[in-house]
């Protein structure tokens, strides 16, 4: 009796929530033969509201969705205009905004005719391999620091993944098919575009390569220290500030072997070193010369 109560009151709810939408079909041609989209309205507010679907001119299904009061709400999916539902493009949406992870696949083209899209060479009766190739984050409809780009092996060419610290500060790591870089910043406002570096350092093939910058927590005075790479991850350079006053720096170099090459320093304010001392590649001093320390 009592599942008989709750079949009949599902049955209500169902025609009470049919009785206040209409449901909308659109077509392709004017003979109303090929359908091109259907979904519901709210009969009072002509919102959409339920599921709306996709069809292309083949009759493939093409978008799947859910509104809620004329907003996108849920799943959105895309799909490929070929027979048999083959996904490129899923979003969750909150409110009519992206909220979650949004996904893109790709396909590979081994034909010579690389202009040739996905249903043009499945139309040649060909099978191309389909692969996921991008994962986006976003919040509240903004895009994330957040993402992973993928090869058609399933390889991951690049990614970026943010690391919160603390409620003011965050890393990003990247990395794509030469580099990997980890990037420090400090929150300033609400907009990202404020927020200043802290700290940059860069690898290539798992040694560090380029430049490493560390900055002052008060950004607008500057580089603390920066440091310098080779390609064969040895030093190149490296660069101290007299932190914490700011009274000037020291400038060490390296040869590629990792011996020292040349300290200099510099009082704040001046271009010109007052202290150097130069090496060759065999250690044995070359120059050197103090000018008012």
């Amino acid at each position: 009796m009592k599942k008989l109560i709750l079949s009949f009151s599902i049955l209500l709810t169902s025609l009470s929530i049919s009785a206040q939408l209409n449901q909308i079909s659109e077509y392709w041609n004017i003979q109303h033969t090929i359908l091109r989209s259907q979904y519901t309205v709210n009969k009072a507010t002509n919102e959409k509201q339920g599921v709306y679907t996709e069809w292309s001119i083949r009759r493939n299904q093409l978008v799947k969705c859910n509104y809620a009061k004329n907003e996108l709400n849920g799943v959105f999916t895309e799909y490929f205009d070929v027979p048999g539902l083959i996904v490129r493009h899923t979003a969750n949406y909150k409110n009519g905004q992206k909220n979650g992870w949004e996904k893109t696949w790709n396909y590979e083209n081994n034909t010579t005719n690389q202009t040739l899209i996905y249903e043009e060479l499945v139309a040649s009766g060909l099978k191309p391999k389909i692969y996921l190739s991008e994962i986006k984050e976003y919040k509240n409809g903004k895009k994330t620091n957040n993402f992973i780009e993928f090869s058609s092996s399933g390889d991951t060419i690049e990614y970026s993944n943010q690391t919160v610290i603390d409620a003011n500060t965050y890393i990003i790591i990247s990395k794509d098919v030469t580099y990997k870089s980890e990037v420090k910043y400090k929150k300033i406002n609400n907009n990202l575009s404020d927020d200043k570096e802290v700290c940059r350092k860069r690898w290539k093939n798992d040694s560090h390569h380029g430049w490493y910058l560390l900055f002052y927590s008060d950004v607008e005075k500057g580089i603390i220290s920066a440091l310098k790479y080779y390609d064969n991850g040895n030093k190149e350079l490296e660069a101290v500030n007299g932190a914490p006053d700011f009274i000037g720096y020291t400038e060490t170099m390296y040869y590629e072997n990792g011996k020292l090459k040349t300290i200099k320093k510099f009082k704040k304010g001046e271009e010109e070193c007052f202290y150097l001392i130069a090496y060759d590649e065999d250690g044995k001093i070359i120059k050197e010369q103090r000018t008012g320390e």
